[in-house]
């Protein structure tokens, strides 16, 4: 059986918007898929489950929460 792997390029697109779109693929397809994002704004991913006052002393860019939890990123 082959596997086909559909990439989709992503440019600039904010992280936020980019989780979304993993989400309904991941919810809505049964194909697979690999996201790049070249040049997101930055921002910080934060597991579900996770304090912001935990992870970050002075924040000065948007925190997005993933929906399936996973570790904490830095986009930047």
């Amino acid at each position: 059986m082959s596997r086909v792997l559909n990439l989709i390029e992503l440019a600039r697109f904010p992280i936020h918007e980019q989780l979304l779109l993993e989400e309904k693929l991941l919810r809505n397809c049964d194909a697979f898929y690999c996201l790049t994002n070249f040049g997101a704004p930055p921002a910080y991913v934060l597991p579900i489950s996770a304090k912001k006052e935990d992870w970050l002393d002075d924040v000065h860019h948007p925190i997005v929460r993933r929906y399936t939890g996973g570790g904490g990123v830095v986009i930047d």
